[in-house]
């Protein structure tokens, strides 16, 4: 039997709680954000692990630590109970198992995709790609996700709505690097010092690490000319800080490649991406 695992986000003015719910109705696996939906979930259920957090990442990481059936298909449900996104089902599953990733098509017109191969977490080097989508940027209606590809059937692999009230896609890839950083440091910390490379699609990104953050740090986090403060200053922070702890166990580039090409890295972190923005915009 197919497990299924649910994920989501808050409305505006967001739950109090997030239940994480491990062996459920069903095989069920993920987060709801009431608790009459978790309820239905585990009432007369043997064995079911279930617990509330203040936020949805917490929620989500027990369900993780509680995973015995390597799930890797997602179904989402929102704070009124409904099943939403079904329709990507067959997507997320092509993104996460299969070895060759998907034909991307863009506007009607079909583009090949290298089938080069994304090194898995045996290998000695590890390369994870980033990316963020957002649906209606630069607008009030903005909704955005983010995703982190390590590699087929891997399930460090996330596709995540953005939290908070401001959805940007500079934001989301943002917090796309800084949960592969976060990982990787998990890991690190863990006693993994072989050698990582992040891949994302934005120069944003790449060069505000690698080049920019320097001259930011000595302004007092101030742009250029000092006209103004720097954006996104808290992601920024986070970043650095993470990027600094890595080093000091293994090895880290931040490299930038050429998005919505023939990487098939990159096109498995957009699909991902947009499946977040998707779950954000059901929401």
């Amino acid at each position: 039997m197919t497990a299924r695992r649910t994920t989501g986000r808050s409305s505006a003015q967001g739950p109090k709680k997030f239940y994480g719910i491990a062996g459920g109705q069903n095989k069920f696996y993920g987060v709801t954000s009431t608790w009459n939906d978790c309820f239905k979930l585990v009432k007369g259920v043997r064995n079911v692990k279930y617990k509330s957090f203040p936020s949805y990442s917490d929620a989500e990481q027990f369900v993780r630590d509680h995973d015995t059936e390597g799930l890797n298909k997602f179904e989402f449900i929102n704070n009124a109970g409904k099943r939403m996104v079904e329709v990507e089902e067959e997507q997320v599953e092509n993104v996460l198992r299969s070895p060759i990733m998907p034909t991307r098509t863009e506007r009607g017109a079909s583009t090949a995709v290298e089938t080069i191969p994304v090194p898995s977490s045996e290998e000695e080097h590890i390369i994870i790609y980033t990316d963020g989508a957002c649906k209606s940027n630069g607008t009030g209606l903005a909704v955005a996700g983010y995703g982190v590809f390590f590699g087929p059937n891997d399930l460090r692999n996330k596709a995540v709505p953005l939290e908070g009230s401001v959805q940007t896609n500079n934001r989301a890839e943002l917090q796309a690097v800084l949960t592969a950083l976060e990982i990787l440091l998990q890991e690190a910390e863990a006693g993994d010092r072989r050698s990582a490379e992040v891949r994302t699609d934005s120069n944003y990104v790449k060069k505000g690490l690698t080049e920019w953050i320097h001259k930011w740090k000595q302004n007092g986090w101030r742009t250029k000319g000092g006209s103004g403060g720097v954006k996104n200053r808290d992601l920024w922070e986070r970043l650095d800080e993470a990027k600094k702890k890595i080093e000091d166990y293994r090895s880290l580039k931040i490299e930038w490649v050429k998005g919505h090409g023939v990487d098939a890295g990159n096109i498995a972190a957009d699909h991902l991406a947009v499946l977040g923005a998707e779950m954000n915009k059901s929401l």
